[in-house]
């Protein structure tokens, strides 16, 4: 299950010290925490920054938890934003009344803090579960779907051309083969999705052995070679390093690899070329992987490795994309004690990503 600690947490509470020690207590607990002393400061906060759990407060001056609530409810969700009642009224018909206008859960006064961090990880948790439900039916309608209806008309169609016995016509085969790349789509977004999702959860452990990168960067650059020669894109390797060896995970470390090559190749133009080369400083080894494309328009490296997020300049192929690629091979990179760093070209078109990674790591789980 997701590790919900460092989740933020809004305290809505007309008394300070109230706030003040419930505060104390979910920091110390890891969370960030914000806190309002009534139900419109309450209002103007989720305008600015929207938590991912209430504790709200019933009685209050000025606008009460209820009437908070029901504006809240008005914008967001029960699964979209959690919120616990906080009240000294523990009479079942004003249990039932928070419930009704969309009280998550509730908690009595004085409040007991094992009880509420338990109904809070509860709820946070079912937050996070709902939320991955939304990313991965969005995903489904958006990016499964078009490649989904080709496999389906496609096997359609040769199911009624193919009759047993028959010989496959070239016609039949290219359509098998266009086929199995639309299925090969699918499942790097499932792939890249349920990647995002372990990282997120805190569940990828790292498998570490000293290996040479110059052999992986090599065994990339070669199983790229297909794709790139299907544009007319050169693909070149090189290396100014004697000194490759490193500890890492090797299958992650190819992961990120083959993200940042095949990024390079989706987005070049037809007939121009893509150097990978592997170098070294004093405390790191390095990977840059340049092209000859468009490069980044303004405000593209402000959001390039955030989830989801997609560049001006689009694919010169057509190719789609999870738009996760990116933000995976950059936590992995980290997970190692490493980073990438992107740039446009000096002087010449195209972009740069460099993948750097620790001569000598410390062992990571």
């Amino acid at each position: 299950m997701p590790d919900v600690s460092g989740s933020h947490i809004l305290i809505v509470d007309d008394q300070e010290l109230n706030r003040d020690m419930l505060s104390t207590r979910l920091k110390k607990k890891g969370f960030q925490v914000d806190s309002a002393a009534h139900g419109e400061e309450c209002l103007k906060i989720l305008d600015q920054r929207e938590p991912d759990l209430i504790i709200l407060d019933w009685m209050m001056p000025v606008l009460s938890g209820i009437d908070t609530l029901k504006q809240i409810r008005l914008k967001y969700s029960l699964s979209e934003l959690p919120v616990i009642m906080a009240t000294a009224r523990d009479q079942s018909e004003d249990v039932v009344e928070a419930l009704l206008h969309g009280a998550n859960d509730y908690v009595t006064k004085p409040i007991d803090y094992p009880v509420l961090l338990a109904r809070m990880n509860a709820h946070l948790k079912w937050r996070h579960l709902a939320k991955m439900k939304d990313e991965f039916l969005q995903i489904a309608s958006h990016d499964l779907k078009n490649p989904l209806c080709t496999i389906l008309g496609g096997s359609q169609l040769l199911q009624s051309s193919c009759k047993p016995g028959t010989v496959m016509t070239p016609d039949n085969y290219d359509l098998l083969t266009r086929l199995t790349k639309k299925a090969v789509i699918m499942k790097k977004i499932i792939e890249d999705f349920l990647d995002m999702r372990a990282l997120q959860d805190g569940e990828v452990h790292l498998a570490k052995e000293t290996v040479s990168l110059q052999e992986l960067v090599q065994q990339c650059v070669s199983s790229n070679l297909p794709y790139a020669a299907s544009k007319r894109i050169g693909l070149h390797f090189s290396s100014a390093t004697s000194n490759d060896q490193v500890k890492i995970d090797p299958g992650k470390i190819m992961q990120v690899l083959e993200n940042l090559i095949s990024n390079a190749i989706k987005f070049s133009p037809f007939d121009t070329q893509v150097e990978v080369e592997v170098s070294d400083t004093h405390q790191n080894l390095l990977v840059h992987v340049r092209d000859q494309g468009p490069g980044f328009q303004e405000g593209d490296l402000q959001t390039l490795f955030q989830k989801y997020s997609k560049p001006v300049n689009r694919p010169t192929g057509g190719e789609k994309s999870s738009g996760v690629g990116l933000s995976i091979s950059k936590q992995l990179a980290e997970l190692h004690g490493g980073s990438i760093v992107a740039a446009n070209n000096e002087g010449a078109a195209g972009a740069v990503f460099t993948l750097h990674l620790p001569k000598n790591t410390s062992p990571c789980g």
